[in-house]
């Protein structure tokens, strides 16, 4: 666990208090304190393990996650005696689509939730398909089929761990866990709902027409409310395992997509999202729920934000292409600073080199599990500056499919893009992105905007603030903008019809095993 308190920061003598946030990744688990005006005090994190006891399988231990967040929480209320009294509130967020389940006794009825890089329903979703239900389900969710969907996960669970699924009383997703080990309470929001498969995201609802056409009893869906409401108070138990007082309110919090967006200030039907870590994932608000009934290419779900949904694409392998190529090629001895400087070096369009990022193959603006990633164009004269300026160029050409994919619907047409994620941290990834979208680029002050935005959450449900613009313009602060470059956006679109073309033409070639 390492951990950081910032005591010389001005925000410890703000009179509005400080709100607890807690951010639990699938590799990495958070803590974070901010203050009223979202300036970030201290940070404790730990990373946490994946279990793959078999292939395409991806678990984790719920009494895992719940150590780790405790160990974290301590990590900051143990710096000062009487910092728990000054916390007003916790809020929460977590990764979304893993499958936790409580019998009636409040015990976990499976040792081991699954993950949403889980992918054994594969052959669900094949078996669905050849049956129509993927329409039916889509008809009602606004999503397509996809491995991590807790809706396939509990199909699974019927067909391979009947006593298992007998047990449950209901299924949750991991921030819900938490905060039922900080209060005692289940229950889940909309944004972690919306993302099931079994909720109908425009009356916004469970829907039993979806648990029925699968043959689940709609009784084990959890009770849900807004994320910003308290779900409850820190009991007795939880207060003496983390240091935080008993009776301190808990927001009922967000999956991390739709805290990403709060965190961003990505409120408006305007702004986009472009959260490039490991993954890529991008984000539009929109005010009504508009089902891409054409392609079915992105997804629907609530916001974390009153009257407000968010088209969402994903990306599988974006800043993780950089980390593929520095310990492969450099064994880790270079740092990510170095590959700033050796990107500046080459000009754009990387002397005639494009990348594919597709690494773990694609899941939007198209569905290919086979995809692979390369570098295409190389000569005697490519230099490791090509190489690494490629790896960017790829990364925001992909995140540039991702966004025309959201921006095609209807709504304003003058966008502008928060960045967030590992690679906001890079000023020449950034430029890039600007250049190669045409859009200006803004950087948050705090990097972690998923933890940002479930401390929104708490300061809205402590009443710190009236309403979401209100916390939103007092808490999120977008410190660095970059402009496009007009010559160097015109030859990315060209450049960028290539990269799709190429990706046309060599699509016949990936397929499975046995099928080429």
């Amino acid at each position: 666990m390492q951990d950081n308190l910032r005591s010389e920061d001005p925000g410890w003598r703000q009179s509005s208090g400080l709100i607890l946030a807690v951010d639990a990744g699938l590799s990495v688990n958070r803590a974070m304190l901010f203050d009223g005006l979202g300036n970030l005090i201290a940070e404790s994190r730990s990373e946490l393990s994946i279990d793959q006891p078999m292939e395409g399988w991806a678990e984790q231990k719920p009494e895992t996650i719940w150590n780790a967040t405790k160990e974290n929480i301590r990590g900051i209320t143990s710096k000062r005696e009487d910092l728990n009294e000054e916390i007003m509130a916790v809020g929460l967020t977590a990764h979304m689509h893993g499958t936790f389940l409580l019998d009636d006794e409040g015990e976990l009825a499976r040792e081991k939730a699954i993950v949403w890089i889980d992918t054994r329903t594969g052959n669900l979703i094949e078996r669905f398909r050849s049956e129509g239900l993927e329409d039916e389900i889509f008809k009602i969710s606004g999503w397509k089929l996809i491995t991590s969907m807790q809706l396939l996960h509990l199909i699974w669970l019927k067909e391979n761990e009947p006593e298992t699924l007998r047990r449950a009383r209901c299924f949750m997703a991991c921030k819900d866990y938490i905060r039922y080990r900080l209060t005692g309470e289940v229950l889940s929001d909309f944004t972690d709902a919306s993302f099931t498969g079994l909720f109908d995201n425009v009356k916004r609802r469970w829907s039993d027409d979806a648990f029925l056409l699968v043959g689940l009893d709609p009784s084990i869906a959890p009770d849900i409310k807004e994320p910003w409401e308290i779900g409850g108070f820190i009991t007795e138990e939880a207060a003496r395992a983390t240091g935080l007082k008993a009776g301190t309110p808990v927001t009922v919090g967000c999956g991390d997509v739709a805290a990403m967006a709060l965190g961003g200030g990505v409120t408006e039907d305007y702004q986009l999202l472009a959260n490039i870590g490991a993954a890529g994932v991008y984000e539009r608000p929109v005010e009504s729920p508009l089902y891409d009934w054409e392609n079915k290419n992105y997804t629907i779900a609530s916001h974390a934000v009153p009257g407000k949904w968010l088209l969402q694409a994903n990306q599988m392998s974006a800043a993780l292409t950089l980390r593929w190529f520095r310990d492969n090629v450099f064994s880790g001895s270079i740092t990510y600073k170095d590959f700033d400087k050796l990107a500046a070096k080459s000009k754009p369009g990387a002397s005639g080199v494009i990348f594919h990022p597709f690494l773990q193959g694609e899941r939007s603006p198209f569905v290919n599990p086979h995809a692979k990633g390369l570098f295409f164009g190389l000569t005697l004269k490519t230099e490791l500056k090509d190489l690494v300026r490629a790896i960017l160029e790829g990364v925001a050409f992909a995140a540039r499919d991702n966004l025309e994919l959201l921006t095609r619907m209807k709504g304003k047409r003058e966008f502008e893009v928060v960045m967030g994620g590992g690679a906001a941290n890079s000023r020449e990834w950034a430029q890039i992105l600007s250049d190669v979208t045409g859009y200006t680029v803004k950087i948050p002050k705090v990097n972690e905007i998923g933890a940002l935005g479930a401390a929104i959450l708490g300061s809205l449900a402590c009443e710190l603030y009236i309403c979401h613009r209100e916390a939103v313009e007092n808490m999120v602060k977008l410190e660095k903008k970059f402009e496009p470059n007009p010559e160097a956006h015109m030859e990315y679109n060209e450049i960028f019809d290539a990269y799709k073309r190429l990706y046309r033409t060599l699509e016949p070639f990936y397929k499975p095993k046995g099928k080429r």
